[in-house]
């Protein structure tokens, strides 16, 4: 401010008398002055431009897929094809995503029916990924796909894997308080967001896997606008259930997850959280935080976007033909989200020679 004062008084002398005396025309002055004025002003706004003192690293791009399109019906049977078909096979195992160093994996299983195939394409939509001739159109360490003949063992997917389909997504709330009163006139304590039942009745869950993410980052804004470091402190706890969701007789909460996060970033950040489980069983699970967000200056609001389990499973699939695939987000699969996966096969069916198939 002080430096566009001082070139406006100078270019005023300068297009008033003492200019139109020193270049003899009072015209050429007023000119001089102009030009004076606008170089003035591109000199002090590309030097001397104002430094707030923040800090911004540069911060990697979040990207995410999810193919969720192939879901199977409820009472759907496995398909027994003949011929050469494109179809978009069911899954065969929960899709789900793992978090590491804030990037995504997807993991998906998929069924392409009875019997073996001659399988010449897999892709997403209409974007081939895979062909029998070529291998990996575009070979990328992002993209894995694993083919299973019928009775061979998957190796490159967790069959054991169920997903707790109530968690999607919900804010931690701030814990109880006397301005945030609970719904049974609670004043303090933590406001849990569950419980929910996280394996399916008749399975034991050995492994519990959190998602969380947060979506706006956790950072605090210093006075000169730097980016520090916010925390946010988050549990977990379960509970024994019985096949009819009620809490076993003598079950109580078990606190198995407990961090205080510290993160200094302004972009999104995912991660996954793996308990074992000391005691395998079927459970509920609730999570909450121990302290409030930010409300001004920066944010740590947090959101539990996914819960599963390992519950063990056979990693084989007699007579059924199966195939894997592991994407690691990336610009070119972040186009990919709510997308089908398609397959160009042809089913292999015995032939009768005379005696024996």
């Amino acid at each position: 401010i002080v430096a566009m004062v001082a070139l406006l008084v100078v270019s005023t002398l300068i297009a008033g008398p003492y200019g139109a005396a020193a270049v003899g025309s009072v015209v050429g002055a007023q000119i001089l002055g102009a030009l004076v004025m606008a170089g003035g002003s591109y000199l002090i706004s590309h030097f001397l431009t104002a430094n707030s003192g923040a800090k911004t690293p540069k911060q990697d791009d979040v990207y995410s897929v999810s193919l969720s399109g192939n879901q199977a019906k409820p009472q759907g049977i496995i398909p027994v094809a003949y011929g050469r078909q494109k179809r978009t096979p069911d899954m065969a195992g929960a899709g789900f995503s793992t978090y590491l160093d804030n990037k995504q994996t997807y993991h998906g299983l998929y069924c392409l029916g009875v019997g073996e195939f001659d399988i010449e394409e897999i892709g997403i939509n209409t974007t081939p990924l895979w062909t029998a001739a070529d291998g990996y159109v575009s070979p990328s360490d992002s993209l894995k796909i694993e083919i299973v003949p019928p009775g061979q063992p998957v190796t490159s997917y967790p069959t054991g894997v169920t997903v707790c389909g109530d968690v999607g997504g919900q804010e931690l709330p701030d814990p109880y308080s006397a301005t945030n009163i609970g719904p049974g006139g609670e004043t303090s304590g933590i406001a849990w967001v569950g419980p929910f039942a996280l394996n399916p009745p008749a399975t034991s869950a050995n492994r519990i896997c959190l998602n969380f993410i947060f979506g706006s980052g956790c950072f605090a804004q210093g006075k000169k606008g730097e980016t520090q470091i916010a925390t946010r402190h988050v549990v977990a706890e379960y509970r024994l259930i019985n096949d009819a969701g009620a809490p076993i007789s003598g079950a109580s909460w078990v606190r198995f997850f407990d961090k205080n996060y510290g993160l200094a970033t302004r972009v999104a950040h995912r991660l996954t959280e793996y308990v074992d489980a000391p005691t395998g069983g079927r459970f509920q699970i609730r999570t909450g935080c121990v302290d409030a967000k930010i409300t001004e200056n920066g944010t740590n609001a947090i959101q539990w976007s996914a819960a599963w389990a390992f519950i063990g499973a056979p990693s084989t699939f007699p007579r059924v033909t199966t195939f894997a695939i592991q994407i690691a987000a990336d610009q070119r699969f972040s186009a990919f989200n709510s997308q089908q996966v398609y397959v160009i096969a042809t089913r292999k069916l015995p032939v009768w020679n005379g005696t024996a198939f």
